[in-house]
């Protein structure tokens, strides 16, 4: 059917009635008019956005936002509309929800979806029911439309390339076990969302959440010495688990059917471990290296900084060693974050700051600029003019970046310490997992940290490093050339330690005396002798 004379633009959704009137709705007007007629009504909202229309039992539902409000109208006549009120049905926000998609009802009564949850909208009354809720958070991208195919199923449309089929499943009641979970300091983060997923699956364990706030580690050591009150923490890498309140988590892996010690990326179970046991598990990393052009260190060994300070001497293209936010201080806070990882030997409580490689690290921060002001007119340094890049590696193809902006191969380097070169797992998705000793619920806490472990889990993560080694390589095959991934799966090989919360104490001696260095208050060989001191008495009373 054409219609002569349109005007109206371009429309985005249309219904057809009993009596076989065509609605079209645009994005600030509705039309409508008799099947094979050029009888055009329109009512236009310049001021409003269009939504969504809907045919229902009582007529055409359109819904838009106007004026900062979203508002329901029922289609009394072609040309006037009368605002519905729907009432909210409870604790979900529902109508409320500005993005909501209309769903086809089987008896004329008005459906509309917020992603997870469909209620049925009582245009007469104002009345909202909630029909179901479903887990949503296993697929990406939103729902956009719905359709209810019968009593308990929606067919819904997600992402751009596939559909759903989802419904109620009548499922045989079972007795759950509680496990009480404490989030410490993990307002920013999915944990509990993570946690109501696992609830919505369903299975042998209910998860009941404690939060505290960053200023309530108190309140959580009280809470954890009771014993009973939590099963399981998450947190964000700033508590210290290290030592025999914790289970060692070793003894979980070994003996769970479904994964092993192999199942985790080179290096991460050695770095988070207490000398023999492991305390603590972490669902994503990222790793803390130096990037460097593969035709600059080949052929060479045990890197010191002076190496590449000759590296940038001797070559044209070069202006320093690395960009201009490198600073002193700047500097300083990597060696202490690296320092207080790579020369403490926790086994032993022994600090090793005396080496050569450390004094050398040291003498490098006081190499380095000072601090650029904004507005400064130092010149920016690109890439391409330095020889060293910092890198916090949270995704394989950062590897191919890299390369791009060097011009030609790269390799990560490490922090140089007198060997292959030092780099450092940090703790990203998800926060820090451990169970207390004193937990009523091993089994079930356990259960939770191996959800997160799993392939399924690891493959949704998107902004670090998933643990898992399955996951993660096909994260970096998706990403890399066959040597590409040889090379990245060597950073994590030669990535030997983990920023954890039991080393801020000896980060923060490090800080505190380097400055004083960078400040001439000290000779180099004066502050590596006091940080020694200081460290090696800490070390010895917290791990002797």
């Amino acid at each position: 059917m054409e219609i002569p004379g349109w005007q109206e633009g371009t429309a985005s959704c249309i219904v057809v009635d009993a009596s076989k009137r065509v609605y079209l709705m645009g994005s600030d007007y509705v039309s409508s008019f008799p099947w094979q007629t050029e009888d055009i009504s329109t009512i236009r909202r310049e001021e409003a956005e269009m939504y969504s229309l809907q045919l229902t039992a009582q007529g055409v539902v359109l819904a838009m936002e106007e004026r900062d409000a979203f508002k329901y109208f029922l289609m009394e006549s072609p040309d006037s509309l009368r605002e519905l009120s729907f009432k909210d049905p409870g604790e979900n926000r529902t109508v409320s929800v500005t993005n909501w998609c209309t769903c086809q009802g089987l008896e004329g009564e008005y459906i509309v979806s917020s992603e997870s949850c469909f209620v049925t909208c009582d245009v007469e009354t104002g009345n909202t029911r909630e029909l179901y809720q479903w887990s949503y958070s296993a697929y990406i991208g939103s729902c956009e439309f719905a359709c209810r195919l019968s009593e308990n199923f929606f067919i819904c449309t997600l992402a751009e390339d596939f559909m759903l089929v989802t419904g109620l499943v009548e499922q045989p009641a079972q007795e759950k076990s509680s496990v009480k979970v404490a989030l410490y300091d993990m307002g920013n983060s999915n944990a509990s969302g993570s946690v109501h997923e696992l609830n919505v699956k369903g299975g042998a364990y209910i998860y009941e959440i404690t939060e505290y706030g960053m200023e309530e580690e108190q309140r959580l050591l009280t809470d954890l010495a009771a014993g009973g009150k939590i099963d399981l923490i998450i947190f964000n890498n700033n508590l210290d688990v290290s030592y025999a309140a914790y289970e060692d988590l070793c003894g979980y892996i070994d003996s769970d059917p479904d994964m092993g010690r192999e199942t985790f990326i080179p290096g991460i179970l050695e770095a988070l471990s207490d000398g023999e046991q492991l305390h603590e598990l972490w669902a994503g990393v990222s790793v803390d290296t130096l990037a460097a052009r593969a035709s600059d260190v080949e052929g060479r060994e045990n890197l010191s900084p002076q190496d590449y300070l000759e590296i940038m001497e001797q070559n044209d293209r070069y202006e320093a060693v690395f960009m201009t936010f490198m600073d002193k201080l700047n500097m300083l806070k990597w060696v202490a974050q690296l320092g207080a990882v790579k020369y403490v030997d926790r086994e032993n409580a022994l600090c090793s700051f005396d080496e050569p490689s450390f004094a050398q690290l040291l003498a490098w921060c006081g190499t380095m600029g000072d601090t650029v002001e904004e507005g400064s007119d130092v010149p920016y340094l690109e890439l391409s003019q330095v020889v060293l890049s910092v890198e916090p590696i949270s995704n394989p193809a950062r590897l191919k970046s890299l390369e791009e902006l060097f011009g030609e191969p790269c390799v990560f380097v490490g922090f140089p310490d007198g060997g292959s070169g030092f780099s450092c797992f940090n703790c990203d998705y998800g926060g820090s997992m451990a169970i207390p000793a004193n937990s009523s619920n091993k089994e079930g806490a356990w259960a939770y940290i191996k959800e997160q472990l799993s392939m399924d889990k690891q493959m949704d993560i998107e902004y670090c490093l998933p643990v898992n080694r399955q996951a993660l390589l096909r994260m970096a095959e998706e990403e890399l050339s066959g040597e590409q991934v040889e090379r990245f799966m060597g950073l994590l090989e030669n990535t030997r330690g983990a920023d954890r919360c039991s080393d801020s104490q000896v980060r923060d001696i490090i800080l505190e005396c380097g400055q004083t260095y960078l400040a001439g208050d000290k000779s180099l060989e004066e502050t590596v002798e006091l940080i020694q001191s200081r460290a090696s008495i800490y070390v010895s009373e917290q791990y002797g």
